[in-house]
């Protein structure tokens, strides 16, 4: 007789069902979402965030560096690097820490790239949560599997599952906590009720030091601890009721009434009685109107579905009037926790985000209102009833899509003919022509798909991530659940791995293709020591240090862009001045100064070059004055790393005398030109020893200037035995800014130079040597100036008087 396996799992008993069900939502949340990956920075905060984590992973600090220009430092502590800390909580960072260390050293696979995967697994996590939540308080696992999907596809969930942002981390302990407080009052014994309130202390505790606003959540959290026999009682629910009402009457008196002035003039101090949290009567009704009403902004105008949680939260008082009551209340205390107490700067006590991004910041509440909807999928028999509810998915489903396909700018510019380009558009909340999913109609055909697999021209390849969708749907009713569940697992690793790698080489958004900043970062490797940090002149090539910038224990540092610099030659130039000072970005001279403290030489890399006649490069020339430039390494005209040593130099305005004189004139074979050197200055302290830089400041002058540019070679000799010499980097006079050819006539000119010492360099005084010579670029041919002065080597090496102990 033929034996019949019953369909579903073969587990030992519901608690292994509902694990195995559990897993299957995540992998089928997991391989949407990486068809849907993008691996890509979007905004200011995930870029902070991304930074903060790769200072913790390498120096275990978490400061922005890659993305100083965005975040410059507010204040300097001793011992630290002059970079700023992150604003985020720490436990985001530190969780997310080993990812990014993993990433940097497994090699082919980027290091953004590896970290946006944190939170599609994260938010795939959620998800199951949700499902097991939903099976908890009482739903059949055919409505939790629907509610959890429904969470993880029909809602913004999907869009935040693009991000870097803190608050899928913070919904998985908020979950657990809520599902431990849940047990609290309900455990059959008094060691599982101190176990629940253990764990949800824990969670709590995780929660609120991945994000703070976790706080707004306890107060209808703690609805949950109140023995259910309390519920019985007639006057608990009403009183649970009237404190609903009274909520949402606060919330719409604060829209539609002249309360918030009664605020401001009652509590001059602002909310709370600090300034910090100032009322702004007008942000305040923006912020709580879009978080509640708008149809393009508010939980449930982004997320459609969740108009079903309405019916859904009358079935659930019936049954669990705590529950209920308590995801209600949390909703309302992050709508009134945000519109009132949260905000910074020009909005604030008053944060409602914008148009770019709606809306973050009701994220936490959206896993315990989709709870909300557990009961009504099981009503759905009725086909009115039904149709309604197809429509809302549907509904939603076009948000989402509308929201994942394009990058979150474009609808920006997709209604940039009626917004003027503003993101805190207020049409783009209320009025249905604009509101997002209509608004990026406009975008279709014209933005660009926005997934990394379309960024990077390999499209076909997320159409392999339904094979573990495939399977794990398989395993919903097969008997080998938990070995499909394995396979789907097992597969979805390999093709990430495989997608990582497939990227590495190909995404545009990370400047894949310059060979030359590979060159760099195999040079700063090689150069720069443990500890060391690289400037990087502007923000143009941060996303490709941030990705493929794998230099271990350096500091990479990207400086923001300079107003006395352009990109090409179209581009005006907004300041001009004979004071580098003024022509680099503002506030950026005390950072140096600061770095002159933590260590003794700095890298710049350089996104240009002299080749480039319409660069003015005045960081380059800010670093030339007033420090010593030791070398250079070219890597292509918009890829170069310079060395300084961060002895100050003479300042570049002071009148060029030199402290040890030593007259030499340098004169071209041809007799075109000639060239005067008057002596040369050492900063004080100034030891050489092996593997240190002797900084050198000379001073030149021309009667006439030269018809060519001149070459300068600066030479360190032992003064025992003149065979053993260092030479430094041959360069145009002042860091290559001040050319032979545009020398005032008759003025003294200092020109800043140091030489690197090698590791084997023999302890002794030591002499300089100086070299002048022409090069013409268009024949190779070199032609040494004649020397004369008191002690000349073979005519062309000026040796000069003086020793350096």
């Amino acid at each position: 007789m033929a034996v019949r396996h019953a369909p579903g799992p073969v587990l030992r008993g519901p608690a292994f069902a509902d694990a195995a069900r559990a897993c299957i939502i995540a992998l089928l949340l997991a391989s949407v979402y990486l068809i849907t990956y993008t691996g890509r920075i979007e905004l200011g905060d995930q870029l902070e965030y991304f930074d903060a984590v790769g200072g913790m992973a390498r120096f275990g600090l978490p400061l922005a560096d890659e993305g100083m220009w965005q975040t410059p430092p507010r204040e300097f502590i001793d011992g630290q690097p002059p970079l700023r800390p992150t604003i985020a909580d720490p436990l985001f960072i530190d969780v997310t820490a080993p990812l990014y260390a993993l990433a940097e050293r497994i090699s082919g696979i980027g290091l953004v790239h590896t970290l946006w995967l944190f939170n599609v697994g994260t938010s795939a996590l959620v998800g199951a949560l949700v499902y097991i939540a939903a099976r908890r308080f009482g739903a059949e696992p055919r409505a939790s599997i629907i509610t959890a999907l429904a969470f993880g596809v029909l809602t913004i969930w999907w869009t935040y599952s693009q991000t870097f942002f803190r608050e899928p981390l913070m919904c998985v302990w908020l979950l657990l906590a809520v599902l431990a407080l849940y047990d609290v009052p309900r455990a059959p014994t008094l060691p599982r009720r101190l176990l629940a309130a253990l764990t949800a202390a824990a969670m709590l505790a995780l929660s609120y030091l991945t994000k703070d606003v976790t706080l707004f959540a306890l107060p209808g959290m703690a609805l949950l601890v109140l023995p259910p026999t309390a519920w019985r009682r007639t006057w608990l629910r009403r009183a649970a009721v009237l404190l609903i009402a009274a909520l949402a009457a606060l919330v719409l008196a604060l829209i539609y009434t002249p309360l918030p002035e009664l605020l401001r003039d009652v509590l001059p101090g602002g909310y709370l009685l600090r300034p910090s949290f100032p009322i702004i009567p007008e942000t305040t009704r923006i912020a709580l109107h879009t978080y509640t009403l708008s149809i393009g902004g508010s939980i449930w105008g982004t997320s459609p579905v969740l108009l079903l949680a309405l019916p859904g939260g009358l079935l659930l008082w019936r049954r669990q009037p705590a529950l209920a009551a308590s995801i209600i209340v949390i909703a309302f205390g992050f709508v009134l926790g945000y519109g009132l107490l949260r905000g910074e700067g020009e909005f604030g006590g008053n944060w409602f985000g914008g148009t770019i991004w709606p809306q973050r910041f009701m994220l936490p509440v959206l896993p315990l209102l989709i709870l909300l909807t557990m009961n009504v999928w099981p009503r759905l028999r009725r086909w009115p009833v039904r149709a309604v509810a197809v429509g809302l998915c549907a509904y939603s489903l076009w948000w989402q899509l509308s929201s994942v396909i394009f990058n979150w700018t474009a609808y920006d510019r997709a209604v940039s003919d009626a917004s003027f380009g503003l993101t805190y558009w207020l049409p783009g909340f209320n009025h249905l022509a604009y509101i997002r999913p209509v608004g990026l109609l406009r975008a279709i055909g014209v933005e660009p798909v926005n997934w990394a697999w379309a960024r990077a021209d390999t499209l076909p390849y997320a159409a392999l991530f339904v094979i573990p969708a495939v399977l794990a749907a398989f395993a919903l009713r097969n008997r080998r659940t938990w070995l499909l569940i394995g396979i789907s697992a097992a597969s979805l690793i390999v093709l990430t791995y495989g997608g990582l790698r497939l990227l590495y080489d190909r995404d545009p958004f990370y400047l894949a293709g310059r060979a030359d900043l590979f060159a760099a970062v195999e040079a700063i490797r090689a150069d720069v020591p443990q500890g060391g940090a690289v400037l990087v002149n502007s923000p143009d090539t941060t996303y490709f240090w941030m990705n493929y910038g794998k230099v271990g224990r350096r500091w990479i540092v990207g400086l923001p862009y300079h107003p006395g610099d352009r990109g090409s030659f179209e581009q005006p130039v907004e300041v001009m001045s004979a004071d580098a000072r003024k022509e680099i970005a503002p506030g950026l001279q005390p950072i140096i100064r600061q770095w002159e403290a933590y260590t003794p030489d700095l890298w710049l890399f350089m996104d240009s070059s002299p080749a480039l006649a319409w660069s003015r490069r005045p960081f380059e020339r800010y670093m030339g004055e007033r420090y010593y430039r030791v070398s250079e390494r070219e890597f292509s005209a918009y890829a170069r790393l310079l060395r300084y040593d961060l002895h100050r130099a003479p300042a570049w305005d002071a009148p060029a005398v030199p402290q040890i004189a030593a007259s030499y004139t340098f004169t071209h074979p041809d007799g075109s030109g000639s060239l005067e050197l008057l002596g040369y200055t050492i900063p004080d302290g100034v030891v050489p020893a092996a593997g240190r830089t002797v900084p050198v400041s000379l001073v030149w002058r021309a009667d006439q200037p030269p018809t060519d540019d001149y070459t300068v070679a600066l030479f360190v000799v032992s003064a025992e035995n003149p065979f053993i010499r260092a030479q430094g980097a041959d360069s145009w006079l002042g860091a290559t800014f001040k050319t032979t050819t545009l020398l005032p006539p008759g003025e003294a000119i200092w020109d800043h130079r140091a030489v690197l010492l090698p590791g084997d360099w023999p302890d002794g005084p030591v002499r300089l040597w100086v070299k002048v010579y022409d090069f013409d670029p268009d024949t190779g041919v070199i032609t040494d100036l004649r020397a004369d002065g008191a002690e000349v080597v073979d005519g062309v090496v000026a040796v000069l008087p003086g020793e350096i102990p």
